[in-house]
């Protein structure tokens, strides 16, 4: 079957009269489970989904789509100047293309509606919601509404204006938000600035008072881990988080004082020296029950050129649960077995490659996340980090990705 799933199909009355327009929307139930379960390819069985509502609930049985790399185009009032020089995000009104990175899903490239998104930016996705940001147009209060979208459904949740000049670096929520009455969100804003929480039936945002440097993200077991930029990890109980100060302890060894030894060391006095603050980014994922923090490597000089990954486990020793922390051990992670992570503007995730034809296992997906000024001469980047090997493969788009892709991840 072919890739590009027809809308339409017409054939002319015997009489001569106007063509009869098909509808295939209207197709038995009993038809398209047979379709569906033929369609070998990610790239088809994503177009499939994409075609209406009825075909997507007659796939009997829905497999797990595959992790996609989304993008959309800027609209034409935003300017490259505010792009190159302030934030990875721009306003987006044309369509959103879908892109497969696999080399065996032939044409793998889709495109949808942006849906009723004018003048919002595109800004990460979590739990199969694409995160939109927009600047309100008033003198005083909040300036930025968020919102989620599920690009498939056009289900969508509109959060409370966000209480920060800044546009939110990354949403991160506990889970789906689709059904749930004890939703919570966590806003991490750029610089510092305190973690910003949303509970579900509220009308703003919750603070806690900890200004850091906040990267990543995330919910597991009752906590919300959070890391910042010096590696730092805390987590908080979320039925505590309103009231409890953050539990905060550290991981990071020695090892970061010094360049690691994979690094070259600077080949003369006028390039700076390293400086492990600048040098790297942080993320923390949940990977079959383990805890990651993740260390992204930047080349230097060219900070936001990357070279190398590195994964280690935070394993909490004494039994979890509690609000006054604990004994934690931190242990290097060389192998992520049957396992890849999707790392940049998304919500970190980890899945099992091996159920998806074309994914990599032990290996690291991500794309440009970075939200500080671009050098002029700056490549975005995306590609694939083997573990194994360490040795980095771009992923190619056949043409620009602007702003940069985001990691998307539907929920069945």
């Amino acid at each position: 079957m072919s890739s590009d799933v027809a809308a339409k199909s017409s054939s002319s009355s015997s009489d001569g009269d106007d063509p009869i327009v098909a509808d295939w929307s209207r197709l038995p139930s009993d038809i398209l489970s047979i379709v569906s379960s033929l369609l070998q390819k990610n790239s088809d069985y994503v177009s499939f989904l994409l075609v209406c509502r009825w075909w997507r609930s007659s796939s009997p049985s829905p497999r797990p789509p595959p992790p996609l790399l989304l993008f959309a185009y800027p609209s034409p009032d935003d300017s490259s100047r505010y792009y190159k020089h302030h934030s990875p995000l721009s306003q987006c009104s044309g369509p959103l293309f879908l892109f497969t990175p696999s080399p065996a899903a032939g044409r793998n490239q889709r495109h949808v509606p942006f849906p009723d998104s004018a003048h919002s930016a595109l800004c990460g996705s979590a739990d199969g919601f694409l995160v939109l940001r927009k600047k309100l147009q008033r003198n005083s209060g909040p300036p930025f509404a968020v919102s989620l979208l599920n690009p498939f459904t056009k289900h969508r949740l509109s959060l409370p204006a966000l209480p920060s000049q800044w546009p939110p670096r990354k949403i991160v929520p506990s889970f789906s938000p689709v059904g749930s009455s004890s939703f919570v969100a966590v806003a991490i804003i750029p610089l510092a600035s305190p973690l910003f929480f949303h509970i579900r039936g509220e009308n703003s945002w919750r603070r806690l008072p900890l200004l850091r440097i906040f990267l990543d993200a995330v919910f597991h077991a009752g906590r919300m881990y959070a890391v910042d930029d010096t590696g730092s990890l805390y987590f908080y109980n979320v039925s505590t988080v309103p009231t409890r100060s953050p539990t905060l302890f550290h991981w990071i060894d020695s090892w970061t004082l010094s360049p690691p030894p994979s690094l070259p060391q600077p080949p003369s006095l006028h390039q700076p020296p390293y400086n492990p603050l600048q040098n790297m980014k942080h993320y923390v994922v949940h990977l079959e029950g383990v805890m990651l923090v993740v260390v992204r490597h930047y080349r230097q000089p060219r900070y936001h050129e990357t070279c190398r990954f590195e994964a280690f486990e935070v394993k909490d020793c004494s039994g979890g649960g509690g609000d006054d922390g604990g004994e934690f051990k931190c242990s290097r992670v060389r192998d992520l077995g049957k396992m890849a992570i999707f790392l940049g503007t998304n919500a970190s995730f980890s899945l099992c490659a091996h159920k998806f034809p074309g994914y990599q296992a032990n290996c690291i997906y991500f794309t440009d996340d970075s939200v500080s000024r671009f050098p002029e001469d700056r490549k975005e980047e995306c590609g694939v980090y083997d573990m194994q090997t360490g040795e980095i493969e771009p992923l190619r788009f056949g043409c620009l990705a602007v702003p940069p892709a985001v990691w998307f991840l539907s929920v069945p």
